[in-house]
């Protein structure tokens, strides 16, 4: 047998074992599917009964990999029931490493170019690095958290130019978040990166920039920087003229909306 053929062969066998050992772990680690979304073991130190959103295929993806899990609109509950047990979702699976066979990694919703929204509950503590990497289709992530979840990013090497969280889609979805926690999540690292931020679960109030619930000189001034950056964080409540463009005529309007106290 030659050199190469034993290399080939130790590396074959160090892959089987590792996949035996990994399998074998993941067999006792409580996964199940529930209305169309996976689960697993979520560790809470408190020993809360907890889970997080994974794939098809669980930890055990980190090895064999994970086809995509998810397509179309997925909207997440706050709590799941698994054999008489109710658990709390509290993250998004998500992982990153290197190995034998080099750089790897994958998620939950790791290439669901297929996936166009996201519903996330307000239980959800944490995402791991890579749970939504490559979801190309993605015009919609709402996270109902009122503190922007922990984004909790994975080993890295040098080489890699792959983004972690939401690079894929962070131009191009409008991320949903509560009313009031718009500023928070504006100010988060990561979470920031979306263009467009919108605040849900109170009435919308057109020119109201900061999301305040009223109308001031603040709002004048960040619909100023909005039509000089062309980039409105909502067109709803940008558009203070009604026209469907975001544009000077938007700001004299704000403006004699603010003097006359409408």
């Amino acid at each position: 047998m030659s050199v190469m053929s034993r290399i080939y062969l130790k590396l074959s066998l160090v892959f089987s074992l590792s996949l035996f050992f990994l399998l074998q772990a993941h067999a006792d680690t409580l996964f199940f599917e529930a209305d169309g979304v996976y689960y697993q073991d979520h560790y809470n130190p408190d020993g809360a009964l907890e889970v997080e959103v994974t794939c098809e295929n669980g930890e055990g993806a980190a090895l064999v990999g994970c086809p995509p899990s998810y397509e179309g609109d997925v909207v997440v509950p706050e709590t799941v029931t698994n054999e008489g047990i109710t658990y709390t979702v509290a993250s998004v699976w998500g992982f990153g490493g290197t190995g034998w066979a080099g750089w790897y990694f994958g998620g939950a919703f790791f290439e669901c170019s297929n996936l166009t929204s996201i519903v996330l509950p307000s239980t959800i503590k944490s995402i791991r690095g890579y749970a939504f990497s490559r979801c190309t289709g993605l015009t919609s992530f709402t996270c109902l958290a009122t503190t922007p979840p922990e984004l909790l990013k994975n080993y890295e090497p040098y080489y890699s130019t792959e983004n972690q969280f939401f690079g894929d889609f962070c131009d191009q979805a409008t991320l949903y978040v509560p009313a009031s926690a718009v500023e928070a999540y504006r100010e988060a690292e990561h979470w920031c990166d979306f263009s467009n931020i919108v605040g849900i679960g109170s009435e919308l109030v057109v020119g109201d920039m900061n999301n305040d619930g009223g109308l001031d000189v603040a709002d004048v001034v960040l619909l100023i920087q909005t039509v000089l950056n062309g980039n409105p964080a909502d067109v709803h409540v940008a558009d203070v003229s009604g026209d469907e463009f975001v544009d000077i005529s938007d700001v004299i309007v704000l403006i004699d909306k603010v003097l006359n106290g409408n």
